[in-house]
């Protein structure tokens, strides 16, 4: 009897020892992590930010590539911190040397600080959403990169799909666990090399229908991005057929399709847009013309340009719908924060300015949980009626 509790009593003492050492040794990573983290930014905000401007506008003017930008995101990753990265991405991606790269610079900053950090949640907590979301979508693929996966028909591969972005109560905001759902999009054509039904049938491994056209979203971008390339061209765009492959897909598959991808090469070229979206099925017609006017706040931030866009659009319900894609995603890329959506709203067309307003406070409720910061918001409708809609929606 003595001998057995002396055996427990000692194999306790191990345990005690063992769990001791653990908390040491992660007390001293975070003093580790801690020194090595105040070596960084050690640059004033200002300095950061003239650093970065210098090297983005270096590459817009002189090389304009994606190794160029892909170069530029990893020495940024490199010497500061993703928090005030994302931070000079906020405050400028409106400028010329920012705006047209921005998505695709904040992708590479993403799988850069996944590196870094070894965190999907680590990298959602410190980053922004500025450039609609990049880093997250980055961040999302970073993981899948860094996993070594050699077959992707594995269940392993599906459990990961199905988890790596949780439930929306994980995030601070809901519109962060939709940036992660559309990011595993793109990490499931970096898995699939481009196979774009392949990746799909990967989004299929999510449990709900949302999640998964989110995910179908991210792996038709990354479709559109990769035709022509040098890495994994894209099989599934043919030159001549606008609205293939949507044709060979998967009936549940069709509509992020026919509204989503149809459009992503075609961003720069509002009249090829508008012809497109002419002759998707008739079912799809308005969400094609909503994704339009999204992909308006792509190219411009100033709302009498986005007006003037939509305004190319001769039938009246698909310019609404221009309209409100515009509006809408003004505020998923700019946040609670801006004056733009506001102002796009006050120069739309009567008849519009209803439909405006109502996408703009859908979007509200995307990109935070702050009843004060809803409410600070609302307060800047120099319309009494809209402001207290505004309002009455928290």
């Amino acid at each position: 009897m003595c001998q057995e509790r002396l055996k427990k009593l000692v194999a306790g003492k191990h345990r005690i020892i063992f769990y001791f050492s653990i908390v040491i040794l992660m007390i001293g990573s975070f003093f580790v992590w801690g020194e090595n983290q105040s070596k960084l930014d050690r640059k004033t905000p200002a300095e950061i930010s003239d650093y970065i401007t210098e090297k983005m506008t270096d590459c817009y003017k002189n090389d304009n590539t994606n190794k160029c930008y892909k170069a530029n995101a990893e020495d940024f990753i490199n010497q500061f911190k993703i928090s005030s990265i994302t931070t000079v991405f906020n405050q400028n991606e409106k400028k010329s040397e920012f705006f047209k790269k921005c998505h695709l610079v904040a992708h590479y900053l993403g799988q850069a600080a996944y590196r870094k950090y070894g965190s999907i949640i680590a990298v959602f907590l410190q980053g922004n959403r500025a450039c609609l979301g990049g880093v997250y979508h980055g961040a999302v693929e970073g993981y899948f990169m860094e996993q070594g996966i050699t077959d992707i028909k594995s269940d392993k591969v599906k459990q990961l799909v199905s988890r790596v972005c949780g439930v929306p109560e994980d995030f601070d905001e809901p519109q962060k666990f939709t940036e992660c759902n559309h990011g595993l999009g793109h990490a499931t054509m970096l898995l699939t090399e481009n196979d774009l039904p392949q990746a799909l049938n990967l989004c299929d491994a999510l449990s709900f229908r949302n999640e998964q056209e989110l995910c179908y979203s991210g792996a038709l971008m990354a479709n559109a991005d990769s035709f022509g390339g040098e890495d994994h061209p894209t099989k599934y765009i043919k030159a001549d057929d606008p609205l293939y492959p949507c044709d060979i897909l998967e009936q549940q598959q069709k509509r992020q399709c026919y509204i989503y991808g149809v459009l992503a090469r075609f961003q720069n070229d509002l009249s090829k847009s508008i012809s497109v979206c002419s002759i998707v099925p008739t079912e799809f017609q308005n969400d094609c013309f909503e994704t339009i006017g999204r992909d308006r706040t792509m190219i411009s931030a100033d709302p009498a340009e986005l007006k003037m866009q939509c305004g190319q659009i001769k039938k009246d319900e698909w310019r609404k719908d221009c309209i409100s894609g515009s509006s809408y995603n003004l505020v998923i890329r700019f946040g609670a924060v801006s004056n733009i959506p506001i102002d796009y709203c006050d120069i739309t067309e009567t008849k519009y300015k209803n439909d405006c307003y109502m996408q703009i406070f859908r979007g509200l409720k995307r990109v935070t949980r702050k009843k004060e910061v809803i409410e600070n918001f609302c307060g800047k409708i120099t319309d009494g009626n809209y402001r207290n809609e505004c309002l009455n929606s928290i």
